[in-house]
């Protein structure tokens, strides 16, 4: 027992630091307890093939197989592909806890390894103080663990003056001293973050933007100024721009973010001919509803092709050269998070802003919907969504499906957004003559909205982009001179002017539409992309009635094709329902029944719940008679083949094992007759035959018979009686396997 537990101290620090690593990489936060469960079932697993003898060692490895075929067989038919694709994050896990259990074991054999190991972790532990990255208190505590237990074995070694002690007895003894030490670390009270110098960074930021600021004061004026490319909550069009190599932040691509995100800072709603302005300010959740219009949209459309349409995403960012207030993400946002924003973020108009600003080392983790952008997806989608309206019910279930049952996502909140849309986003301001003539031209025969806004976004390709374009005339005073002057008379400029433009004509359409500032980055050959000044971008997005909010990119040469094909895959509706058709898809339907209908289906969840947790239990129990019986079985027959000395020899020693369990266990230099002697008084039992018989067979060369086979099972039945009346018939009946 010792070497096991010696051995599980240094397995269990290095497997959970490997966990708590994975786990800081994953997108979302309900995976860490699958993850947690997946990696001491791997442990235990592993500990059992390694330790336990004969062939029950392999029932731990077949029952964790027939659970995990159980829960398989519990998804539905069209769904299994999909969920053993979508659980390669727990494959992931076993074989690096594998790995983990062997580097353990490699640890505790070998004392140079050990110290070698510890000197790397310690060399490590002081290098983050100068490298962008931050080990969480617990992986530093189990790091602090492995450095104390080499620590102590060195010491140990080269002072051990009393030979006959072993020394993994003394360092499990010494375990406790060690982590109740390592406890009193994690629970003490430190810093959210090393120190960086972060105040040094955040002043010089601060100092740099301050000088932009003042250069703008003096030049704001001048139409040839020349600007930096980088974020700003200004919406100033006009002058040219210079390029700007200052790294802002950094990116890693993690789930289903293809080859190009847009990261949405500030939403602007005004256009005054020369600067755009945001006149909603209000607190809300618009993204969170524009993600939840959506997959109602999508599950409205085609419920068993939801993989066509849209999948969630995930991506991580962390702040470097910056100093905002804004946090950056995509749109449709599910939800942020991380240790900088988890409080005092809120949802300002289109923008979200944190309670102060956020500087470097700030990092988190965002989850959104991303639409496909392949054109045949979003035609489909969008076709027949003029007049739609998701249904109450169905807007609940949606709710439910994705965890967002939060304040601000009500089906009222929905209606509301809705009203806030068209007031902001679309402005009763006409155009020209020649501009009208121009879009009527332009849209003819346009049957959905979606069409008439690539036709748009087509168009303004065609113009000339450059960083360096004439200066807005003095005449353009509002939204009908801008488009005027661009539209006929530039035909060039950058993604401000091409955003502008393609917002003020959606507008004329009848599309509400916004201009978007944030940062737009492709990934790089690696998952992880360094976010650039240069990479500031502005583009538009249109508001499609019963779709949400589409993003378009009208600049030219900015166009990357990040949609995927399309999928067979049947995708999970709603909880409880088999067929996938959508309840009270119309307003009339949820009147005075939608309540209802929710909580039907939601009791009908809990009794299906229960149910298909029994599945896997089964299978799992189903492994295990099956195992037991067989093993039964094949003990019976290798038993018959035995001759008479065998048969005696194994029933002797499965008897002796028996008597472990009422606590007779052979002392040190006792015979076995000084053993049957002690039983029986211990016992209470006139004699134990058996082990008279056993000793003449092993000592006195005497040759047993089938005679001393019976007595010696009749020994046993006896046993057996004594555990189940001071044991209990539970233990006797597994025992008698």
């Amino acid at each position: 027992m010792t070497a096991v537990i010696y051995e599980l101290m240094y397995v269990l620090p290095v497997s959970f630091t490997a966990v708590l690593l994975i786990i800081r990489q994953m997108p979302d936060p309900e995976r860490a307890v699958p993850v947690y469960l997946c990696a001491g079932l791997m442990i235990a697993v592993c500990a059992v093939l390694r330790h336990v003898k004969g062939r029950y060692k392999y029932l731990a490895p077949g029952m964790c197989l027939a659970l995990c075929a159980g829960i398989i067989m519990i998804q539905p038919a069209g769904e299994r592909a999909e969920f053993i694709a979508g659980s390669k994050d727990m494959y992931f896990v076993a074989v690096i806890i594998i790995m983990c259990y062997f580097a353990g074991i490699f640890l505790s054999s070998y004392r140079p390894v050990r110290s070698g190991a510890a000197l790397c972790l310690i060399a490590g532990l002081i290098s983050t103080l100068f490298i962008p990255f931050e080990p969480g208190k617990a992986e530093t505590s189990c790091i602090l663990f492995l450095i104390l237990l080499a620590g102590a074995d060195e010491v140990q070694h080269f002072r051990n003056k009393i030979k006959d002690i072993d020394p993994k007895d003394h360092m499990v003894s010494l375990a406790p001293v060690f982590i109740i030490t390592v406890l009193l670390v994690f629970i003490a009270p430190a810093p959210d973050k090393p120190y960086d110098w972060a105040l040094l960074r955040n002043l010089c930021s601060a100092a740099v933007s301050g000088v932009k600021t003042a250069a703008k004061l003096f030049h704001g004026q001048d139409e040839d100024y020349g600007g930096i490319i980088g974020f700003s909550d200004s919406g100033k069009i006009g002058g040219s721009l210079k390029a700007d190599d200052k790294e802002i932040m950094d990116v890693t691509f993690m789930m289903n973010t293809g080859s190009v995100i847009y990261l949405k800072g500030k939403v602007m709603d005004s256009f005054s001919g020369r600067e755009w302005e945001a006149s909603y300010r209000s607190l809300n959740s618009d993204d969170k509803l524009d993600a939840l219009e959506t997959m109602c949209a999508v599950y409205g459309k085609d419920p068993e092709h939801i993989a066509s349409y849209a999948k969630e995403a995930a991506a991580s960012l962390k702040y470097l050269n910056f100093n905002t207030g804004y946090v950056f993400a995509p749109g449709k946002m599910l939800y942020a998070s991380g240790v900088e924003i988890s409080d005092g973020v809120q949802q300002i108009g289109g923008d979200l802003r944190a309670a102060h600003n956020l500087g470097y080392g700030t990092d988190y983790i965002v989850k959104y919907i991303r639409l496909n952008d392949n054109e045949e997806s979003l035609k489909n989608l969008t076709e027949e969504t003029g007049s739609y309206e998701p249904g109450q019910v169905t807007w609940e279930m949606v709710r439910k499906r994705y965890n967002m049952t939060g304040e601000g996502t009500s089906f009222e909140d929905y209606l509301e957004y809705r009203k806030n849309m068209e007031k902001y986003y679309l402005t009763d301001k006409k155009v020209s003559k020649r501009t009208e003539e121009l879009l009527d031209s332009l849209l003819k025969g346009a049957s959905s909205d979606h069409e008439k806004l690539r036709r748009i976004e087509e168009y303004l390709r065609t113009f000339e982009y450059t960083l360096s374009p004439d200066g807005i005339p003095d005449n353009v005073r509002d939204e009908s001179d801008f488009l005027d002057w661009f539209l006929f008379d530039a035909k060039k400029g950058y993604c401000a002017h091409f955003t502008t433009a393609f917002v003020l004509m959606a507008r004329e359409c009848g599309i509400p539409a916004r201009y978007v500032q944030g940062f737009r980055v492709q990934a790089g050959s690696n998952r992880e992309t360094s976010v650039r000044s240069y990479m500031a971008h502005a583009w538009p997005e249109a508001y499609i009635e019963g779709v949400g909010w589409m993003r378009y990119e009208p600049a030219p040469g900015m166009d990357i094709y990040n949609g995927w094909g399309s999928s067979n895959e049947e995708a999970k509706f709603y909880p409880g329902s088999d067929t996938g058709e959508v309840p009270g898809d119309s307003m009339d339907e949820t009147e005075g029944a939608g309540v209802d209908s929710v909580a039907s289906l939601k009791g009908a969840d809990s009794f299906d719940g229960i149910m298909k947790a029994l599945i896997p239990l089964g299978a799992a129990l189903a492994f295990l008679m099956l195992f037991l019986i067989t093993s039964f079985i094949i003990t019976r027959l290798g038993y018959r083949r035995l001759g008479d000395a065998e048969r005696f020899r194994l029933i002797c020693k499965k008897n002796l094992r028996l008597l472990k369990h009422l606590g007779i266990v052979m002392e040190q230099g006792e015979t076995l007759e000084e053993l049957e002697i002690r039983a029986r008084v211990i016992l209470g039992v006139p004699e134990l035959r058996f082990i008279r018989d056993y000793e003449a067979v092993l000592y006195a060369g005497r040759a047993a018979d089938k005679n001393m086979c019976r007595i010696a099972l009749d020994d046993r039945h006896m046993i057996y009686e004594l555990i189940k009346e001071r044991r209990g018939k539970v233990v006797a009946a597994a025992l008698s396997f």
